[in-house]
């Protein structure tokens, strides 16, 4: 929840770590097509996280080493290195939780370490489904590595991969934020309200003002940190759950008029679940009923029990059989506050596959689940759940009744982004098109409903289809040659809307509770004076209208 001044608000706001990242590399010998010659890179291998002390330290260690090697041609970097490293921030930031009580959430920044002038544009990095806590992105310092979506998001920041990039590339020089959503980093110990897009939407979109303002602001990074550029911009993206994530945040600036403020220039959504019924509807109607992440079904009804309110009162035990929940799944997705029990969505994949090898219940997980790991739909949800989703005359409308399937219903709906809004700034969807985890119907929904404004690129041909979800965003960010990767999206809309002021200068967070605009006491900015009674903010202090 925002507070009601926004100075105030702003110190609830604190940066809790502030470091610094170095990338070692290894040398590699490629061909350059500049110079038809051969040239010395060096290439990723391993990260190393540093508080902001170390840095001159790291910078002098990396420059010895690179002048021990042949030295690279100005194709790849004018000053004969190819190394790099950024700056990084770990901060808290106040917000609503899924209670509506307020919360205080984590996020992670990074922002370049080399000196460009400005710093280019905001990309706000939305994190794929996840089971634990090492996995969010406030804890990735500890045991990140570039090959996950934060790590490739990361790269934003920097000066460029093994060549150094313009400084007015707009895809690099970035400040990333990267939000833990509820259940993950400062609330670990919450459950994580897992497909409550509006929730988390608007989590993101706070970690973003207050990312940004804590950037301008924060004395804790002052000395290290450049201007923005005058016409810098916001994107918003994410593969996956961040897929979704990235699209419902859109649709909240849009929806609360915070466009402007944020310079918000579009989002880049790759295979996310926007559609819940279509996707719930696929996996029993194709591809034989098979989960290939059987652990995504407990995951929605535990985040949906938690935070949709059709769906208080009631228990996962309605929606799944006695025998999936006895392999512990439930406990495992819990567990993700216990370092020492935690679980990865890999991790859970090893466990059932482990259950299968060694079962000695009577052969009643052999019964449910397939030696890969996998299972089928119709074996691990109720039958009358089944049912409910098989039949097709259910989803001609929403139901008018209550009840176990219907509640169900209900709360997945609510959470479809697909209709009741169409985008003003462009979205770019990416699509696995042989997607099993998050079908390729969720960007079919999305194109139908969300007008000229939304733009869908595929991969599917060229590609292993046994890869599946995880394959497909490997591609969804390297591109690997198949299509658009998130980078070719993201410079695409970056190109497509202006923003800045005529003298360059750009107001800061605080600035802007001081120039008369209206706002609810969630965030919301108004057109112009309310209209009911109520409490508003206003040139940054509460005003009581009676």
């Amino acid at each position: 929840m925002l507070a009601c001044c926004w100075q105030d608000a702003l110190g609830q706001a604190s940066v809790e770590k502030f470091g610094h990242l170095t990338v070692t590399a290894v040398d590699i010998v490629v061909y350059n097509p500049a110079r038809r010659a051969f040239d010395t890179l060096q290439v990723t291998k391993s990260i190393e996280w540093n508080t902001a002390a170390g840095t001159a330290r790291k910078r002098r260690a990396a420059q010895r080493s690179t002048s021990r090697r042949v030295a690279p041609s100005d194709f790849i970097d004018e000053q004969k290195s190819s190394w790099y490293d950024m700056y990084w921030f770990r901060y808290l930031y106040p917000s609503t939780g899924a209670d509506g009580q307020p919360i205080v959430l984590s996020a992670l920044a990074a922002f370049p370490d080399e000196d460009p002038g400005y710093t280019n544009n905001v990309i706000v990095g939305c994190h794929v489904t996840i089971t634990s806590n090492k996995e969010a992105p406030s804890e990735y310092y500890k045991t990140g590595s570039w090959m996950t979506d934060v790590g490739m998001l990361m790269w934003h920041a920097s000066s460029g991969m093994t060549i150094h990039k313009s400084e007015s590339d707009p895809l690099y020089y970035d400040l990333v934020i990267m939000p833990d959503y509820e259940g993950y980093g400062v609330t670990k110990d919450v459950p994580h309200p897992y497909l409550n897009q509006e929730v988390t939407a608007r989590q993101v979109t706070d970690a973003t003002r207050y990312g940004i303002a804590l950037y301008q602001e924060s004395p804790v990074i002052s000395d290290y940190r450049n201007p923005m550029r005058p016409d810098w911009k916001t994107v918003t993206v994410g593969y996956s759950q961040g897929g979704s994530v990235a699209l419902a945040t859109h649709r909240f600036i849009e929806q609360n008029e915070l466009d402007e403020e944020l310079h918000f220039a579009g989002s880049v959504c790759g295979d996310g679940p926007y559609d819940p019924i279509a996707h719930m509807r696929y996996y029993i109607n194709n591809n034989d009923g098979l989960l290939n992440m059987p652990v995504v079904l407990p995951l929605i009804l535990k985040g949906l029990i938690e935070s949709s309110p059709y769906m208080s009162g009631h228990r996962v035990e309605e929606y799944l059989e006695q025998d999936f929940i006895d392999t512990g799944i439930l406990q495992w997705i819990d567990d993700k506050c216990d370092p020492e029990k935690e679980k990865t969505t890999d991790d859970v994949t090893k466990a059932l596959k482990q259950l299968y090898k060694n079962d000695d219940s009577d052969g009643r997980f052999r019964r449910i689940l397939n030696s890969d790991g996998t299972a089928y739909i119709d074996k691990i949800v109720k039958p009358v759940v089944y049912e409910y989703f098989s039949n097709s005359a259910n989803f001609e409308s929403l139901p008018t009744e209550r009840g176990v399937c219907e509640d169900l219903h209900l709360a997945l709906e609510s959470n479809n982004l697909t209709r009741g809004w169409q985008p003003r700034r462009p979205v770019k969807l990416w699509h696995y098109t042989s997607d099993t985890v998050v079908p390729y119907v969720n960007a079919e929904s999305a194109v139908e409903g969300l007008g000229p404004n939304c733009t869908l690129y595929t991969a599917g041909s060229g590609i292993d289809i046994s890869w599946d979800h995880i394959g497909g965003g490997t591609v969804f960010f390297t591109g690997l040659n198949v299509g658009k990767s998130e980078s070719d999206m993201v410079a695409e809309i970056l190109k497509s809307t202006a923003f800045g002021n005529e003298d360059g200068i750009q107001p800061s967070f605080a600035e802007a509770a001081q120039q008369g605009v209206w706002f609810t006491l969630d965030g919301r900015r108004l057109s112009g004076a309310p209209a009911t009674k109520g409490v508003y903010i206003r040139d940054g202090k509460c005003i009581l209208l009676k």
